[in-house]
């Protein structure tokens, strides 16, 4: 729905340097944002402040990332894969960012940069993805044929 809405303005490849996974700009009426995707653990490493679910932002601390992670660990325990997801609005040179041509998207590539852009989130949740059995039986069947 979100990409329906609003144009994409980059995705970048993942890279062990950067754990979000996707960087999407979001320019909304009168607000935008970065949206951030990948492990709940490395989300939660860059997370500074958590909204709640009355829409509040407050700082996270230390025994929040903890219940967050004990949940985490209760949802794969479940064989789910779980993914954390944040946003971040302090954009800076970010904040009219519209793509490649933009003079900020030098920044983008260079691995270096990533943890400075990707800290000071605002960790929104966590979610469990069921990964279907059919498609890890194809995996390994694919593993297996490789081997030969």
């Amino acid at each position: 729905m979100l990409v329906n809405m609003h144009k994409i303005s980059n995705i970048l490849p993942y890279s062990r340097y950067f754990f979000s996974f996707i960087f999407l700009p979001c320019h909304f009426v009168n607000f935008s944002c970065f949206i951030l995707k990948g492990a709940v653990e490395n989300i939660l490493e860059r997370s500074s402040f958590l909204q709640l679910a009355d829409g509040n932002v407050v700082p996270l601390d230390d025994e929040s990332r903890v219940v967050l992670l004990h949940k985490m660990q209760s949802m794969t325990s479940q064989a789910l894969r779980c993914l954390g997801l944040a946003f971040k609005e302090d954009l800076k040179e970010f904040k009219d960012y519209d793509g490649e041509n933009h003079a900020a998207h030098i920044l983008l590539q260079e691995p270096a940069n990533y943890s400075n852009i990707e800290k000071d989130l605002i960790f929104v949740g966590l979610l469990g993805l069921r990964v279907s059995f059919h498609v890890l039986k194809a995996t390994q069947g694919e593993q297996e044929c490789s081997n030969i």
